[in-house]
């Protein structure tokens, strides 16, 4: 009776440590992905990092007007910031939300395996992965206004750089 009970044991442990590997190399299925990422609240950070990038576009394409139309009097100007402001938040409203997050569930299978989903579900649903989840969009918020100002201190250089290779390619273009 003993080799009996033993046996089925492990037989049990066997069956247990099976399930456990094959949850190991299976990959994610779709609603995995969708369970993960509606507890990061994927959709409000898409949001954030949308209206940032459009809020960022607005911005520089007025600059852009302005470098290109030194002499726009202040209200062709506030015209102008009207204008692409509206078009901005026009964009935000219409942009696609559901279908970036459908073109990315893939790409987490892809690289994911079911056991790893548990297991990243189990870290967010803890209070240090929630306070993260929380504290992410208004991280990435400030984030790319960090990186605007970097870009806005970088840009010159850049134009600089690119009108001299571009003279310079010209320049040594021979005559026909």
């Amino acid at each position: 009776m003993k080799r009996i009970i033993a046996g089925a044991l492990l037989l049990l442990c066997f069956a247990a440590t099976l399930a456990c590997a094959q949850q190991a190399t299976d990959p994610a299925t779709p609603a995995d992905v969708r369970q993960f990422l509606t507890l990061m609240n994927i959709h409000e950070q898409m949001v954030t990092m949308v209206d940032g990038l459009l809020n960022q576009i607005a911005s520089l394409a007025v600059e852009q007007y302005k470098s290109d139309h030194p002499q726009a009097t202040p209200e062709e100007i506030a015209r102008v910031t009207d204008r692409v402001n509206d078009a901005a938040e026009k964009q935000k409203k219409s942009f696609p939300l559901e279908e970036l997050i459908s073109a990315v569930v893939p790409i987490y299978q892809r690289h994911l395996t079911h056991g790893d989903i548990v297991a990243v579900i189990a870290f967010y649903s803890s209070p240090v992965g929630q306070k993260f989840v929380n504290e992410a969009p208004t991280m990435m918020t400030e984030g790319m206004q960090a990186g605007k100002e970097v870009m806005e201190q970088q840009v010159p250089a850049i134009q600089k750089e690119v009108e001299s290779a571009a003279n310079s390619a010209v320049s040594q273009q021979a005559p026909n």
